[in-house]
């Protein structure tokens, strides 16, 4: 008797961790950011390093150059939702220009494996591209080229892949803006992929190579060189036709910085462009950064709130004009409710398994005792 009893809690509690484990989250064969196929690992950088977002043109709906009813639906698109604007069909094969006013302007190069882009150049060229700003002639890239120089190896090898697995484009570029800039130093020795268990060299790795200071590290205004003293401290001023946009402290200062923000708070401003007041933050990349990997999202998070120096550096309100200002209320609520709800549904079905299973006990003991 007392046998048959064991056998059937061992059943029901194994019932109960079966319906457990099968909501439970999945441990990922890859470290953090890392795929199995070095194209779509070189994809995944493509994307939060914006090369996608520099390199592929817009429609021409959203070019005033080309399009005679550009307004504010084509600006508005262009500041909230910049990926929305992005011509697919002509995808990294370069052509939006980036005007300097009085210093001239470029343009973005080529990047498909057609003779017109990268057809003919190695991998070596592009990765020198890529770490020293160099193209293979010896000519010095423009320096709104990030170079890359601290990237990883395996993400170099990886981004290489990716570009040449791209569909050719014929999309002739030609600049011949002087650069004065010397090139970046190469490394001498290969750089190895962040520790994945080490969220603050991780997460380093990644602002670096998503440039968070290009925009959250102001320039001084002769030398237009980042001033490190304002690391991440934000306040550079950005004006377009929707009006003034000043990009945010980031450092971790409890007054003007993210100091009193919830990780959950600056996970959506990355991935889902909402500030912590519902506010669509503008200008701010979101689309590109929705890529992440959660993984990397902690780890870039953890890099910014636990790692980098607190700054006072108070933010001047941004100055958007009326057309242009858009409240997101309850965005990521829905997914949090579910994900909030899920353990407490699994709780309740292992309870009501192990209830349902302790009263079958008790009443089959007690027939068995009544029928003696």
């Amino acid at each position: 008797m007392q046998r048959r009893i064991v056998v059937m809690v061992l059943i029901v509690l194994g019932l109960g961790i079966i319906v457990f484990n099968a909501g439970a989250p999945q441990a990922t064969a890859n470290p953090p950011g890392q795929f199995d196929d070095p194209v779509r690992q070189g994809e995944y950088i493509a994307n939060i390093a914006r090369c996608v977002a520099c390199h592929t043109p817009i429609l021409a709906q959203y070019d005033p150059n080309q399009n005679e009813e550009y307004g504010e639906e084509e600006i508005r698109t262009g500041a909230l939702f910049a990926r929305d604007t992005l011509d697919n069909d002509m995808w990294m094969a370069g052509g939006t220009v980036f005007n300097f006013g009085a210093a001239g302007a470029v343009t973005a190069s080529n990047l498909t494996p057609h003779e017109t882009g990268l057809g003919e150049w190695t991998d070596e060229e592009i990765k020198a591209a890529i770490q020293s700003g160099v193209s293979p002639d010896g000519r010095r890239l423009h320096p709104i080229m990030p170079t890359m120089n601290i990237m990883a190896e395996s993400d170099l090898d990886a981004l290489v892949a990716y570009l040449k697995s791209l569909e050719p484009i014929e999309n002739e570029i030609t600049n011949d803006l002087a650069v004065a800039n010397p090139p970046a130093e190469a490394p001498e020795e290969p750089i190895a992929a962040p520790v994945p268990s080490d969220q603050a060299e991780r997460g380093a790795y990644l602002a670096t190579i998503m440039n968070c200071s290009g925009c959250h590290t102001a320039s001084d205004p002769e030398t237009r060189q980042p001033m490190m003293d304002l690391f991440l401290a934000g306040r550079q001023p950005f004006e377009r036709d929707y009006g003034v946009v000043y990009a945010g402290n980031i450092t971790p200062h409890d007054g003007t910085g993210l100091g009193n923000w919830e990780h959950e708070d600056l996970e959506r401003a990355i991935v889902e462009g909402v500030r912590i007041d519902g506010r669509r933050l503008g200008l701010m990349p979101w689309q590109d950064y929705s890529h992440l990997t959660p993984e990397d999202l902690d780890a870039l998070v953890f890099y910014l709130t636990d790692v980098v120096q607190p700054v006072d550096n108070a933010i001047p309100a941004t100055a958007l004009n009326e057309p242009y200002i858009e409240f997101v209320e309850g965005v990521g609520d829905a997914d949090d409710d579910e994900e909030d709800e899920a353990p407490g549904i699994l709780v309740a079905v292992v309870g009501g398994l192990l209830i349902i299973g302790i009263g079958s006990i008790v009443l089959f003991t007690r027939r068995r005792k009544s029928s003696k």
